[in-house]
């Protein structure tokens, strides 16, 4: 397994800031976004930012979740962000990505707020990288979703 180096980093932000973050992470952005009451993905920038949720591209991962006022962030790169320190340890990521089959949207049991994924079926695969951190998994980071 070929590993090469990544970063992570931590944010505190208001909410007009996440949508400048995503500059970090390239073009084709996805989302998914949640508050208690709802679930939902969708193409680019999301509408309302909810609760908690990620914006994903193939150059990284912005997660965040309120917090009171504000909101926290981890910003999960491919490539040093210039001003910012990453978190404490030596991080990696597998040198290839991993699939994952998703949720199919027409399942008996499975009841979202969606019709479609973003790229437009109910079907479909998501393409992720793992992170790790001193040797062990800490996340697995999505990049795109595949039809």
């Amino acid at each position: 397994m070929s590993e090469k180096p990544c970063y992570v980093y931590a944010l505190l932000l208001q909410r007009e800031d996440l949508a400048n973050w995503a500059q970090e992470l390239g073009s084709d952005i996805a989302h998914w976004v949640a508050d208690p009451s709802q679930f939902s993905m969708g193409k680019g920038l999301p509408e309302d930012w909810k609760e908690r949720g990620a914006l994903f591209a193939e150059k990284g991962e912005l997660r965040w979740w309120r917090d009171g006022d504000a909101y926290r962030a981890l910003l999960l790169t491919d490539h040093e962000v210039p001003g910012l320190h990453p978190l404490p340890g030596s991080w990696s990521r597998e040198e290839r990505s991993v699939r994952f089959f998703l949720q199919p949207l027409d399942a008996p049991h499975v009841r979202p707020n969606f019709e479609s994924y973003p790229h437009g079926g109910e079907r479909g695969q998501l393409e992720a990288v793992i992170f790790r951190c001193d040797g062990v998994a800490m996340f697995v980071s999505p990049r795109r979703l595949l039809p």
